[in-house]
């Protein structure tokens, strides 16, 4: 009956500390959204320096065997001074969950003559979101037709 008892009790630890953990990272929304955009102006003075490398690392990027994506990326990102003049700033224009422990945040960067889009893909673990991917987007014309029109 001990034996019993103490499996029992065991189960109820495991299940109680996975929903501890489960409510770690399921914060409020408005705090989720805070650390997010924390990490995203961490990673955007990377772009005002020209700092294509680090960034494209420390989003999750290497360089595969063929070096394809990650060049394609690299390139698409060092021409956005050529193509849109100096960067001036940047804001948090969206967010979009997938489960609790994914999130996409949208980020219009804008440059002298024109903004750009950034989606930056975070992944919740070990306590804290890490950058998992990147993507820029010139045209982000799909986004803006998913989105409800304001009307005056």
């Amino acid at each position: 009956m001990h034996r019993i008892l103490t499996r029992h009790a065991a189960v109820l630890l495991i299940v109680a500390g996975s929903l501890m953990q489960a409510e770690a990272f399921a914060a409020e929304p408005a705090e989720v959204k805070t650390a997010l955009k924390a990490k995203v102006a961490a990673l955007m003075p990377l772009v005002a320096a020209g700092k294509y490398d680090t960034l494209l690392q420390q989003v999750g990027m290497t360089a595969d065997p063929n070096r394809t994506e990650y060049d394609a990326l690299r390139e698409q990102v060092s021409r956005l001074s050529d193509i849109g003049g100096k960067y001036v700033d940047f804001e948090v224009v969206g967010y979009k969950a997938l489960g609790t422990r994914y999130q996409t945040v949208y980020a219009m960067a804008y440059f002298q003559k024109l903004p750009v889009l950034f989606e930056f893909g975070f992944y919740y673990v070990n306590g804290d979101w890490q950058p998992l991917r990147l993507k820029v987007d010139l045209n982000f014309q799909s986004l803006l037709d998913t989105l409800p029109l304001e009307r005056p």
